[in-house]
């Protein structure tokens, strides 16, 4: 989380650190952060008034990066390109599998890199957006 990396540095000071910083430190290291609204909703109900402080400023900061500083659009394109690399890579994986057939040796080991190199092109002609190529006649 973004907004949590922020409010650290803001309580980590340049000449010294405040004293929420190692509670926020350690808080993290008990709590890690996979669900954003779950750590930041148990972070509300913490029974230290600090903590909550912490919590509302980190709700204010991830608002502001939303609204100012997050660019959706290259998020976005981030992650097309993850899914694009690891679709591939499953394929390849799965087609290993299969042609192995448990002895160990991939004996059709050129035609599984052609399939995939064909893959890998059609997904970089955006032919994996739905649209299907229509073959000339």
């Amino acid at each position: 989380m973004v907004a949590y990396s922020v409010v650290l540095n803001q309580n980590m000071g340049t000449r010294h650190r405040t004293a929420l910083y190692p509670v926020l430190l350690e808080y993290v290291l008990a709590n890690p952060i996979t669900d954003g609204f779950q750590f930041l909703e148990k972070m509300m109900a913490h029974e230290d008034h600090e903590m909550r402080v912490a919590a509302v400023r980190l709700l204010e900061v991830r608002k502001t990066f939303g609204d100012e500083d997050f660019d959706f659009e290259a998020m976005k394109e981030k992650a097309i390109e993850g899914m694009k690399e690891e679709n591939v890579q499953l394929r390849r994986e799965l087609l290993e599998e299969q042609l192995t057939c448990g002895t160990g040796t991939l004996g059709e080991e050129c035609e599984v890199d052609t399939f995939l190199e064909d893959v890998e092109e059609e997904e970089e002609c955006g032919s994996g957006s739905g649209e299907k190529e229509e073959a000339d006649d």
